[in-house]
C-alpha cells in the first residue's frame, strides 16, 4: 500500500508530462500539519476508528484538507491549534468537513479579548474625526489595523458604496492584525494619550495678564 505522500504525487501521462489537472505536489511540512491535526482528532473524536478505518479513505480524506488549508492559505500552526480546541469543545462526533475546519481557523476577536469587528471599525472611524475627544485604543490591534487603514480612507465616506469598501478594507486589515497578534509579531505602539489639563476656571497668572494687555493694545 502506497504511503499518503506517495498518493499525492501528480500522476503522468505517456509522454512522461505531467497531468496538469492534478494538484500541486504536496511538501512534508503539509503532511506533518495534516498528521498532527489528524492524531488530535483520534484523541477526542471516538468514531473515527470506525468511520474511516480504510487508509486509502482516510488519505483522500487528508488530501482534501491539505488542499482547502492550502487554498485559504491557512498553515500557522497557533491558528491551526486554536481551531482544533474550538472543535474538541464543541463536542463533535464526526470529524469536520474541511470547509467546517477553515471556519473554525477563523479568529473570533471576542474570544482574544479583542473588540468585534463592528466595534473595532467603531472606535477607528470615530478616531479618525479631526476633533475627536480624547479616549484611550482599546487594543493595540485596532490602533495598527486604523493605522493602515489609514485616517483619511476613513474619513472618506461620501456614499454607501465607499462606505461599504472601506468597512471592508477595515475588516480585511483587522484580521490581517489579528493574524501578526498572534504570531507574536511586533506591532506599533498605541500613542501616549495627553490629557488636556488646562482648567477654564484656573486664575490667570500675572505674565499672562501682561501678555493680554500687550496684545489688546497691538489690535488697538
Amino acid at each position: 500500500m502506497k504511503k499518503f505522500n506517495e498518493c499525492m504525487t501528480p500522476k503522468k501521462n505517456n509522454r512522461n508530462e505531467v497531468d496538469l489537472y492534478q494538484e500541486a505536489p504536496i511538501d512534508d511540512q503539509s503532511i506533518k500539519i495534516i498528521n498532527h491535526i489528524f492524531m488530535r482528532f483520534e484523541s477526542f473524536i471516538p468514531s473515527m476508528k470506525y468511520t474511516h478505518d480504510s487508509a486509502v479513505s482516510l488519505g483522500n480524506i487528508k488530501k482534501e484538507f491539505i488542499y482547502e488549508l492550502r487554498s485559504k492559505n491557512v498553515n500557522e500552526m497557533n491558528i491551526i491549534n486554536v481551531a482544533i480546541e474550538k472543535i474538541r469543545g464543541s463536542g463533535v462526533r464526526f470529524i469536520p468537513t474541511p470547509g467546517e475546519f477553515i471556519n473554525f481557523c477563523k479568529q473570533d476577536p471576542k474570544s482574544l479579548g479583542l473588540p468585534s469587528h463592528s466595534d473595532a471599525y467603531d472606535e477607528a472611524l470615530r478616531r479618525s474625526r479631526p476633533y475627536t475627544s480624547n479616549e484611550k485604543w482599546s487594543h493595540a490591534v485596532v490602533y495598527n489595523a486604523y493605522k493602515i487603514t489609514s485616517s483619511a480612507a476613513l474619513q472618506r465616506q461620501g456614499n454607501y458604496i465607499e462606505e461599504r469598501k472601506v468597512k471592508e478594507l477595515f475588516f480585511s486589515n483587522y484580521d490581517l492584525i489579528i493574524k501578526s497578534f498572534l504570531n507574536d509579531e511586533e506591532l506599533d505602539s498605541v500613542p501616549i494619550l495627553i490629557e488636556n489639563t488646562f482648567d477654564s476656571n484656573t486664575e490667570v497668572t500675572s505674565a499672562g495678564v501682561s501678555a493680554l494687555s500687550a496684545l489688546r493694545k497691538m489690535v488697538c
